[in-house]
């Protein structure tokens, strides 16, 4: 049992994106749209979200925000010679950080789409001054 250590963050990368790249080739073996390819970059006023989209038109193209996590919903188009399949490919991506869902930004452009995320104002603490008498229910 000396032997016995924790994985490192780095480690953990390398086996997530080992796996990922496993499940990738499984789905392309399988003539299935490829898994979206997304990345998460920090900048200065919040994050930036990339995410090719193989096969997607910006009509069957859905992106939903919430303050910690961002949702990519497509319905992508693979032709296998004269035959054309339909399949629908989601994505749902953590936040570190709660964002504006109000102030995001979204571009689609050659199979890549874009979503620029503000990072929510900080608030600081309420002042709430009672009144008197009881409150209503």
């Amino acid at each position: 049992m000396d032997d016995l250590r924790l994985w490192s963050r780095q480690e953990i990368g390398r086996m997530k994106l080992d796996l990922e790249r496993l499940f990738d080739n499984f789905v392309a073996d399988m003539g299935l749209p490829c898994c979206i390819h997304t990345s998460v970059k920090p900048y200065r006023e919040g994050f930036i979200v990339r995410t090719v989209l193989p096969g997607v038109d910006a009509e069957h193209l859905r992106v939903i925000v919430d303050e910690r996590r961002v949702t990519v919903e497509a319905e992508a188009v693979m032709e296998h010679g004269p035959h054309r399949t339909r399949r629908g490919i989601s994505r749902t991506v953590s936040l570190p950080l709660p964002v504006d869902p109000d102030r995001v930004e979204a571009g689609f452009e050659n199979e890549i789409l874009e979503i620029k995320l503000p990072k929510r104002s900080p608030q600081g603490p309420r002042v709430i001054i009672p009144r008197a008498g009881r409150i209503a229910p």
